[in-house]
């Protein structure tokens, strides 16, 4: 038996044995996914100043905006990724009755693509599969937004007029206080 099999048949005997368990992920996760991450070799930050998404340059700047938006238009933001074997396994361990949560720092929407509920998924830095309006808070699904990119530059909340925002975290930006703590 190689080591990397004894290693496997270890965490399998931990996983059978445990009562609760609480999976934290981060972007290798969603590598195997086809999702770059954002630091590594490839990463978003080496194609795209990570200056160009603070929440203040956001919400300062029209240019800014419409630059962000034809990324997500083009598709460098939000891809039809498909959940990998990792979000399948963390989906099964939730069908067994053994995950208590998942806190990730993906704002990819896999894990709820493979299976898991969303009310045990405590995403630390938002969900791009969503817009969010900064003055009345109402959350759009991010493809009726993309729908009206076709004919429009920068999109306004059609509640109340005001800004939309994918709803991820920006730099500058704090992390949600509920999901936070109910995630600690």
């Amino acid at each position: 038996m190689s080591n990397l099999e004894a290693q496997a048949e270890k965490i399998a005997e931990l996983i059978f044995h445990a009562k609760r368990i609480m999976v934290f992920t981060g972007a290798g996760i969603s590598t195997e996914s086809g999702i770059p991450d954002f630091r590594g070799k490839d990463g978003i930050w080496t194609k795209v100043d990570p200056e160009e998404f603070t929440i203040q340059r956001f919400v300062a700047s029209e240019d800014s905006r419409r630059m962000q938006w034809k990324m997500l238009v083009e598709g460098g933001l939000v891809r039809a990724a498909r959940p990998n074997a990792a979000h399948l396994a963390v989906a099964e361990l939730e069908k067994l009755g053994k995950l208590a949560c998942i806190v990730t720092q993906n704002v990819d929407n896999l894990h709820e693509a493979a299976g898991n509920s969303a009310e045990n998924i405590f995403e630390l830095h938002g969900n791009m599969q969503y817009v969010r309006c900064l003055k009345c808070h109402t959350r759009f699904p991010m493809p009726e937004i993309l729908e009206r990119l076709k004919t429009e530059d920068i999109p306004a909340c059609q509640k109340c007029g005001g800004l939309l925002k994918p709803d991820a975290v920006f730099f500058g930006e704090a992390l949600p206080q509920d999901v936070l703590s109910e995630a600690a």
